[in-house]
């Protein structure tokens, strides 16, 4: 049904309920007839809140066109056009706080304004609401109060979701210019009060919140509400050959990902703002403080499965047993493979063995003599310099190697060897969003699961993750907990 044939259907069955024979009934009558409808419960009951504030104690004037507008947003089903939905819990969330909740009205209406009933002359109300949002932001960030001067509680969520709210409608208008001020002034802010950067490349977000326009929403395959997570890569120009098949950092444009751009996003926060085109949504088999990990590191030792067409009859190698080398081991395992581990010392054997590891073997004294099974494709997951020669010793001809970590020095590989047995040395960078999705449904199918410490997600329990890292104490991922 056409989206203006079912609002005026309902306007037509409340004014049946209420017996108006009067066809000529003003604007003022159709919303106070759906004020008297909705209850204080009503609202509750649609928007599935259990304390939400009375109407009245928002600052904005909730009259009868507010309410009436408020009915249409808590009851508009269709998700190719309705920016947020009852069925989020960000509703109890914008509801609760006077800016966001008048920002987000006027958003919807903004998108809607087609849909609205003819006779509801709505563009007044809607810079009531603006204007509504804008003197609450104003009044927060005073600097008699704080504000801008140092005060960060003055840079809340709310504030920050009001004002990306505001500049995404001057987007969606191609208000370009004001949108601008609108984020320059965020980022000013944030600077004032010493945010500056959100570290963290490894993020799970419990809750999808979705400001977007009519048409690019119609390409989502996200509800609201979904578990959703991310890697390092955030975005890409979306046109060029490499961001349409996935390879947002091979963007011609430059990479637009943790550490090269957009600091003030990541995964060391309550709330990060993320292109749907770069989430994963996490399957419900996969615990929370689970997902974490498998965005970066376990995406990282998946994608030469996918794309180097390993076989459950190869033999794999890999080298170290730490965040990346135990979800390694595992996946090798479950792909059927046999698993040859490599440590510098004896301390890992048993929980390699536990992973799946079919051999183990300490490097400090290993000649390649000790090894019976060549190497087919060998995962480096070490921030140490490998001995390459040994490796090449231990690999198959056609032999594939994959150098798993960052670093900032120079790949020094024995030249002959690699000729003589001609094998390959693969970088691997990041995953597309459908490698993301094949590695979680594979992640469910063979129970494959993290060793992770939990830290609370304080400046106290950030500080004690990375002790425990760079001590080496670390099993095997820490994970930041709200």
């Amino acid at each position: 049904m056409h989206v203006m044939d079912r609002v005026v259907m309902q306007r037509r069955a409340l004014k049946q309920e209420h017996r108006d024979d009067d066809a000529d009934a003003t604007e003022g009558d159709q919303a106070s007839s759906l004020e008297h409808h909705i209850s204080h419960h009503d609202l509750r009951s649609l928007a599935g809140i259990d304390n939400m504030l009375r109407l009245s104690g928002l600052s904005v004037e909730v009259n009868t066109q507010t309410r009436f507008l408020l009915h249409h947003f808590l009851n508009y089903r269709s998700k190719t056009l309705c920016t947020v939905t009852a069925e989020t819990g960000w509703l109890k969330y914008a509801i609760n706080d006077n800016a966001l909740f008048s920002t987000t009205l006027y958003h919807w209406a903004s998108i809607n304004y087609s849909a609205l009933p003819p006779k509801y002359q709505s563009t007044q109300h809607l810079l009531r609401l603006k204007a509504a949002a804008i003197q609450t932001l104003a009044s927060r960030l005073q600097p008699s109060t704080g504000g801008a001067n140092g005060n960060t509680e003055m840079v809340s969520d709310a504030v920050i979701a009001t004002v990306t709210c505001l500049a995404n409608i001057n987007l969606m208008y191609g208000d370009l210019d004001e949108a601008e001020i609108h984020f320059q002034g965020l980022k000013a802010l944030i600077r004032g009060c010493k945010g500056v950067l959100h570290l963290g490349f490894e993020g799970l977000v419990a809750r999808i919140v979705r400001w977007t326009d009519s048409c690019h929403s119609q390409l989502s395959n996200q509800e609201f509400g979904d578990r959703v997570g991310f890697g390092y890569v955030k975005d890409g120009c979306k046109k060029c050959q490499y961001c349409l098949k996935g390879y947002n950092w091979h963007c011609v444009d430059g990479i637009r990902g943790f550490g090269f751009s957009n600091f003030d996003q990541g995964s060391f926060a309550t709330h990060s703002v993320w292109p749907e085109t770069r989430l994963a949504i996490i399957p419900d088999e996969i615990p929370s403080v689970n997902a974490g990990p498998f965005m970066c590191a376990g995406q990282t030792v998946f994608v030469p499965f996918l794309r180097q067409g390993i076989k459950p009859s190869d033999c794999i190698g890999i080298v170290g047993i730490g965040g990346l080398g135990h979800l390694a081991i595992q996946f090798a395992a479950a792909w059927g493979c046999t698993v040859v581990v490599f440590s510098s010392s004896d301390n890992k054997k048993q929980e390699a063995l536990d992973f799946g590891a079919t051999e183990f073997y300490n490097t400090s004294e290993l000649k390649a003599a000790d090894v019976p099974n060549k190497i087919n494709h060998l995962l480096v997951t070490t921030s140490a310099v490998p001995d390459w020669k040994l490796y090449t010793e231990l690999m198959a001809p056609f032999g594939h190697i994959y150098p798993l970590t960052i670093s900032e020095g120079n790949l020094e590989f024995p030249y002959m060897p690699m000729i003589g047995k001609e094998l390959s040395i693969h970088g691997s960078c990041s995953s597309t969003p459908e490698e993301v999705k094949t590695m979680l449904q594979f992640v469910v199918k063979h129970n494959i699961k993290p060793t992770i410490e939990r830290f609370p997600m304080t400046s106290e329990g950030i500080t004690n993750a990375f002790e425990r890292l760079e001590s080496g104490k670390l099993r095997y991922r820490g994970v930041l907990e709200v």
